[in-house]
């Protein structure tokens, strides 16, 4: 029910694409995914950015942060001297998404784990299971090829 969607809480990510980021890119991002799943706010809005020496990604970041539609700014798979220079741009970040098992354990030894708690940003992370070679799903099978 429409109701029930109301009251759902949603993460999506947002990728950007090889460009110079553009404030109506995000305004319009945000009003198409709220068109789309019929809701009034986004709960949560994760940015992908895979253009390092483009730094409008700031820019970006800053617009989710003031989007009135827009609860939680976050990002994915960026480094802690990333998450640094949002800061001192002054980037409101909620969360990050990481790559983080207890065979990657390149957050906790690059600092970022320590980071995010000091500045009470939320961890999610993926991959903590080695997609399922830690579980029995691999349990008498071939060893998977590269």
């Amino acid at each position: 029910s429409k109701e029930l969607r109301q009251k759902q809480a949603f993460i999506l990510r947002y990728t950007v694409y090889p460009c110079r980021m553009q404030e109506y890119f995000v305004q319009d991002y945000v009003e198409a995914l709220r068109r789309d799943m019929g809701v009034t706010n986004i709960d949560m809005l994760n940015l992908h950015w895979h253009l390092p020496n483009e730094t409008s990604w700031i820019d970006a970041l800053l617009w989710m942060n003031d989007h009135p539609r827009v609860t939680l700014t976050c990002v994915s798979n960026m480094a802690k001297n990333y998450l640094e220079a949002a800061w001192r741009y002054g980037v409101q970040l909620d969360a990050t998404e990481i790559c983080f098992s207890i065979v990657d354990q390149r957050p906790k030894q690059m600092g970022l784990l320590s980071y995010c708690k000091s500045r009470g940003i939320a961890v999610f992370a993926y991959g903590v299971l080695l997609g399922g070679l830690l579980t029995e799903v691999w349990l008498g099978r071939p060893e998977p090829s590269p």
